[in-house]
């Protein structure tokens, strides 16, 4: 058994599979991202993505608009327009990253197309496997980040079964049309609409999420495999039988050029495609997470996971690119340039500018996805919040 389990980490993991897997948990959104796949999407799909789509802009769009602009200002309580406003406006991260992809559904085909076909190209030997071995890491990573933030749904769906008496998943949100809340049939028909739809953006969401953390993963997955095979590529030239060492490197060169020009071009697509829906993303979260603490964390300790979680995966995920990025240079620059010819030592000098134009996502093309992006928000939402709060309290 031990030595089974050591060979299953030591397997590495192909693009192909993880593609497919990805496709399969979009397929339910009406998207179709692999472009191997000749499927078409059945029109019973379109039909339930359609009533979804509805159930949820009508209670989380429609109904919390009214709550919190009409209905709350008449009421006075705006610790109840906090929490409810939280609600709607970290709801729609998922909703605007669907609806990039269905902007740019057949750019996104071809882009997997082209990693696939990046993955296809590559020869069976060290850089292949090394590529694998990453993305299991890659794998395990989307599949954690999708799951998370199902069980989150779920969690916020059956809280309210475990409470005494009758409860909704938020109970000072009214829906419009819907008064009075906790009578019969309204309360039945009032949780099952919410839930439906907390389950549907989360699943939206994470599953959108899960592949921009593919895609871009193996990119990093790359960058991290050239980095091996261009600190190696002397200390092979020496070992091969070749007896023109400097052909030798030319040609392992000029694959590495050729790879890493291709991921950097890939990741600018693919950065263009999705900064819109990141830069609308942090947006949400930032506004939602000001709103949530606003509203106390006894009410939104459900809330905050989810906020938390989106804009901290994907600056993770930008992290990681960065972080591979700046690896790959640090090993052109200790490859040992200096025992090439000079032809060589150009062609080095050239994959060390391009390493320099740092790889990495954006949000709406003004501030790059990293850990220092993540604590920049954080900061943010806290200094808003200490300055709201006590205007909240004085209020109320």
């Amino acid at each position: 058994m031990g030595l089974w389990r050591e060979e299953a980490r030591a397997r590495p993991c192909d693009l192909r599979g993880m593609v497919s897997g990805v496709a399969a948990v979009l397929r339910p959104l009406a998207l179709d991202v692999d472009p191997a796949s000749d499927r078409p999407i059945p029109k019973i799909t379109y039909a339930i993505l359609a009533v979804l789509l509805t159930v949820y802009y009508y209670i989380y769009l429609c109904s919390i608009t009214w709550f919190v602009f009409v209905r709350c200002p008449q009421t006075g309580d705006l610790a109840a327009a906090s929490i409810v406003f939280s609600l709607g406006v970290s709801s729609e991260i998922g909703a605007i990253k669907l609806f990039i992809m269905y902007v740019y559904r057949a750019k996104l085909r071809d882009i997997t197309g082209e990693y696939l076909q990046c993955e296809a190209d590559m020869a069976p030997g060290r850089l292949r496997a090394r590529v694998g071995r990453s993305l299991r890491t890659v794998r395990r990573r989307a599949f954690v980040y999708w799951l998370v933030l199902v069980v989150n749904a779920f969690a916020y769906d059956l809280m309210p079964a475990f409470l005494p008496g009758r409860h909704l998943s938020e109970d000072v949100f009214v829906i419009y049309g819907f008064e009075p809340m906790f009578e019969s049939p309204n309360f039945e028909i009032a949780s099952t609409l919410m839930g439906v739809s907390v389950v549907f953006i989360c699943y939206t969401a994470g599953s959108i999420s899960a592949f921009l953390i593919v895609i871009v993963g193996y990119s990093e997955a790359t960058m991290l495999a050239l980095s091996d095979e261009i600190s190696c590529v002397w200390d092979d030239a020496c070992a091969s039988e070749c007896q023109q060492p400097d052909d030798f490197i030319r040609a392992r060169l000029g694959k590495i050029v050729a790879i890493h020009t291709k991921q950097i071009r890939l990741i600018r697509e693919v950065e263009v495609v999705f900064r819109g829906a990141l830069a609308g993303g942090f947006a949400c979260v930032a506004f939602g997470l000001i709103a949530a603490l606003l509203g106390g964390l006894e009410n939104t300790f459900l809330q905050l996971p989810f906020c938390v979680i989106q804009i901290s995966v994907d600056c993770f995920v930008g992290q990681r690119l960065r972080d591979a990025n700046v690896a790959f240079e640090t090993a052109v620059y200790n490859c040992k340039w200096e025992y090439f010819d000079k032809s060589n030592m150009k062609t080095v000098l050239l994959i060390l500018q391009n390493s320099q134009k740092t790889m990495g996502l954006t949000a709406g093309g003004v501030a790059a996805l990293d850990f220092t992006s993540l604590m920049t928000i954080f900061k943010s939402v806290y200094s808003a919040y200490t300055t709201l709060r006590p205007m909240i309290n004085k209020r109320n």
